[in-house]
């Protein structure tokens, strides 16, 4: 029986005993969804979807506050002196931080708008990739109001606090200053004709200029940092969820085909070998049952295989999880999968309580633990399930591969000798996971895309305001002699060293949290491909390389286009 809770547990139990003794001599299990291979299959979806929700929720929380904090300062900082003329007419700082604070949450406000009807858009197309996978159909799309609600209390103490910080500086110095721009006390480059052909001065002059306007280098290689990272960490993902379904289906499932049946008779037996053999193919026959088992306290549902030898290997392998070399089957205990062993914190030689056909619990060993990557399985000798299950089963499946030979027609073959035979190709198998993939990848890549836009959007404008904040030093340098390319150059320098910082430091820090993030929407039924994925790397990296390149040769025209009075 399947229950939802212990309450219900409880309650059940209570009821068998009061059944005819005739009755609670039965052997009886109670387990609760765990044991439900449907309910475990959306179970494992919806939480991977929720952990890869709440992963980028994070990271978009922390790029969010480096954007907020960023664009007030970088909009305070070119209004100092409208700030040094409003505070010499009278005006309190607490009124000029209200001005900005009133700017940012309308932004805000718009932007959280504007984010909620782009989520239920997104939400109406994944329900719709979800129904088509489902025999429950679409689900209708809704807006939480709690969780919208929650957003927006963040989103606008965010905005808060990211504006009075930006603020806070500048608030504090005198009108005067403000209005005359010497507020930082540190005096403007007037020649660099000295330095134009020794490449140590040059560069010195440049991390001068990068330490005078340290904020928005700082914020530049936070951002390169935050979209880096954010990509990496989706293609890492995207490419977690694929590695396991091609891992699974090349290196576990060996097989092109499975014929099941619920028991075949001698004749069907020899007829259907006789076809095999007719055909080429290369086959095993084995047994195969869903069954409750107990590891700790908890019953799940899991599927046995049993067979004769490790020759099963060759259609289902059974390579260990620490080696990666084939185990043999044991004549004392079972294998288990690694997802299984680590969900349980089990380990070779621990005991799990397996239940026989007749529901009784038997005790098992632990004696290897191999790679699986989809489903729950175990694999166990027939000795051994003879002597510790105390079953004695007839084989009820053939895992067969084609090889060269005639697939319909021997499937045709096949058929005609019963009607009650079930079929379960590889390909088919391996086309329906797809879908739960796509599914994933179509949320990590819509996040991911998101980052990439707003890494566009923010270094462009970083760029454009470090072009127009340089503009009156750069007209100074095409006056002293310096050519078009070599103030390029210059502008080039700090561009390159930004990136480089922000790159770097993405990925150190992403590849981490990539990881992470995989291991925590592992579910006990799916193993992701772990570790650091160079190639979501190498394409994180070149997307931030091309846009900052694209970014900085079309701001870079501008430096042609000086005139001398621009450095007036």
């Amino acid at each position: 029986a399947a229950i939802s809770n212990e309450a219900d547990t409880e309650i059940i139990e209570e009821a068998i005993k009061q059944l005819p003794s005739a009755v609670t001599k039965l052997n009886w299990v109670t387990t609760d969804r765990k044991a439900n291979e449907g309910f475990l299959d959306i179970k494992s979806v919806t939480n991977s979807m929720g952990t890869a929700a709440g992963a980028f929720a994070s990271l978009f929380l922390v790029v969010g506050a480096i954007v907020c904090f960023s664009t007030m300062a970088i909009i305070v900082n070119e209004q100092k002196k409208l700030i040094g003329a409003t505070k010499a007419f009278g005006f309190f700082g607490k009124e000029v931080v209200g001005k900005y604070a009133v700017f940012g949450l309308s932004a805000t406000v718009l932007g959280l708008l504007l984010g909620v009807l782009f989520a239920y858009v997104f939400e109406i197309g994944m329900l719709s990739l979800f129904g088509g996978s489902y025999v429950f159909g679409v689900a209708a799309p809704i807006v939480d109001i709690r969780t919208v609600l929650i957003v927006f209390v963040i989103a606008v103490l965010l905005s808060a606090l990211t504006t009075f910080f930006a603020c806070r500086a500048v608030i504090r110095k005198p009108a005067a200053a403000l209005m005359s721009g010497n507020d930082d006390g540190k005096k403007r480059i007037t020649s660099m004709n000295a330095g134009r052909a020794k490449g140590s001065v040059f560069s010195r002059l440049v991390l001068r200029n990068m330490r005078a306007d340290i904020l928005r280098v700082i914020v530049s290689v936070a951002i390169i940092l935050g979209s880096v990272g954010m990509i990496g960490v989706g293609f890492t993902l995207k490419f977690g969820f694929d590695g396991m379904i091609e891992k699974e289906y090349t290196d576990v499932i060996k097989y092109d085909l499975k014929i099941s049946g619920d028991s075949f008779s001698s004749e069907e037996r020899e007829a259907i070998e006789s076809i095999f053999e007719k055909y080429g193919v290369e086959y095993i026959s084995a047994y195969e049952s869903g069954r409750p088992v107990k590891a700790k306290n908890e019953r799940e549902a899991a599927i046995i295989i049993s067979a004769e030898d490790e020759s099963i290997s060759k259609f289902f392998a059974i390579n260990s999880a620490k080696t990666g070399k084939a185990l043999s089957l044991p004549e004392d205990g079972i294998l288990v999968q690694r997802r299984f062993a680590e969900s349980n914190k089990l380990k070779i030689g621990d005991r799990i309580t397996v239940y026989d056909g007749n529901l009784r619990e038997r005790h098992i060993r632990i004696r290897g633990i191999f790679e699986n990557y989809i489903g729950k399985y175990f694999v166990i000798s027939k000795q051994a399930q003879e002597e510790i299950l105390k079953e004695s089963v007839e084989d009820n499946c053939y895992f067969i591969i084609y090889g060269d030979c005639d697939k319909d027609a021997l499937l045709s073959e096949v058929s005609a000798v019963s009607t009650d035979l079930y079929y379960e190709r590889g390909d088919i198998a391996r086309d329906r996971f797809s879908v739960f993939s796509l599914i994933l990848n179509v949320a990590i890549l819509g996040l991911t895309f998101v980052a990439i836009l707003m890494s566009l959007i923010i270094l462009t404008n970083l760029t454009n305001i470090f072009i127009s904040k340089k503009m009156k030093d750069l007209a100074i340098m095409r006056i002293n002699g310096f050519s078009v390319k070599e103030t390029r150059s210059y502008l080039m320098r700090e561009t390159l060293i930004t990136n480089i910082l922000g790159l770097a430091a993405g990925f150190i820090l992403g590849s981490p949290i990539g990881y992470l993030i995989i291991r925590i929407m592992e579910q006990p039924e799916t193993h992701l491909t772990r570790g650091i994925s160079a190639v979501a790397w190498v394409i994180a990296i070149s997307v931030e390389v091309l846009f900052s390149v694209i970014i900085s040769a079309v701001a870079f025209r501008k430096v042609k286009k000086l005139k001398p009075t621009d450095a007036l």
